[in-house]
């Protein structure tokens, strides 16, 4: 089966984040069959991506409120992959079924796929008008009409394999596996690499600090001229990063294995900041208001107290991916 659930702000505030839904990296989701492959295993990663059934869930009533379901229209075990908003709409990315749009708060959903010629959507992103959807293998789709129709954006775009979309600035980054880094301007349509500085061409995350524009993958990097160059952090050699998130003047950093980081200084030193966290696969980090969601192998936690301390937000599922809309939130989840 396949699920969303959504959960109220206590405060009834509109709040907004960095990190929209995205596919994690492909490692993500392998790990609730087998043990960890190689990031270069790709092709069997994706066959393994079949076997595994992601959901949307959302949260009502408070920051510790249950989170219930919210499905109706999804295909059944459907994977999600990606969650977005514009406006008042929310889109869901699935791993083999395209784009889903809900008009009302994900109490009904309807396919909206004309013209993508590849379903398997694994990031989405809103920039002005229009919806970017990243595909596995036919690249960058764009919509101007909730996603009625797409058009291929993908002049200049050397590799295909869309692993993770990002608005910064001007510029749209698209991270892939096996090809680095692309960036495309704002309405722009052809792509340039920008991949100096870095020594990975898997990326799959994305973040900006006001400062500086961080990418992570196999390692992290930071930027001072959105990815024009790229310096590498090297605190996380030989850590695969999942996902980066911003918290004020802190930065966060989920890991494979190793938990979460935060950096207060923009990068230059890093802490790990696991108390609570009894599982330190982090998929994913969400930041609402003053509070962070941690999606773990584990289940869901969250902090309150800027990652000091994670207690367990009662959702014992994956979440790849979180996004919100009004006081609600919405986590795209795995079994």
């Amino acid at each position: 089966m396949n699920n969303i659930l959504h959960r109220k702000n206590p405060e009834h505030r509109n709040l907004s984040s960095e990190n929209s839904g995205r596919l994690p990296n492909p490692n993500a989701m392998v790990q609730l069959l087998c043990t960890h492959l190689r990031n270069e295993e790709w092709v069997k990663k994706i066959f393994l991506f079949l076997f595994i059934v992601l959901s949307i869930f959302a949260i009502t009533n408070s920051l510790n409120a249950q989170w219930v379901q919210v499905n109706n229209g999804l295909p059944s075990n459907v994977g999600i992959t990606a969650l977005a908003t514009y406006g008042t709409n929310i889109f869901a990315g699935t791993l083999n079924s395209g784009v889903f749009l809900s008009t009302n708060g994900g109490t009904s959903w309807s396919p909206v796929n004309n013209g993508l010629a590849n379903l398997q959507v694994q990031t989405l992103a809103v920039s002005g008008n229009y919806i970017y959807a990243g595909t596995n293998g036919n690249g960058v789709y764009r919509s101007s009409d909730l996603g009625s129709s797409w058009q291929p954006v993908n002049t200049g775009l050397t590799n295909l394999q869309i692993t993770y979309l990002y608005v910064s600035g001007n510029y749209i980054f698209a991270g892939t596996y096996g090809g680095g880094i692309f960036r495309l301007p704002i309405n722009g349509s052809n792509w340039t690499q920008v991949n100096y500085g870095l020594t990975t061409l898997n990326i799959n995350a994305f973040v900006f600090n006001g400062q500086y524009l961080f990418a992570g993958g196999a390692g992290l990097f930071r930027s001072t001229n959105f990815g024009s160059n790229w310096q590498q952090i090297s605190n996380f050699n030989n850590i695969w990063v999942h996902t980066i998130a911003i918290l004020g003047t802190n930065v966060y950093v989920g890991t494979e294995y190793n938990g979460v980081y935060r950096s207060t200084d923009n990068g230059n030193t890093w802490t790990q900041i696991n108390n609570g966290l009894p599982n330190l696969i982090v998929q994913s980090l969400y930041v609402v208001g003053t509070s962070i969601f941690a999606g773990t192998n584990g289940g869901v936690y969250l902090s309150t107290d800027n990652g000091d301390s994670w207690s367990y937000a009662d959702l014992n599922k994956i979440a790849f991916s979180f996004v919100t809309l009004g006081a609600d939130i919405y986590a795209g989840t795995g079994f």
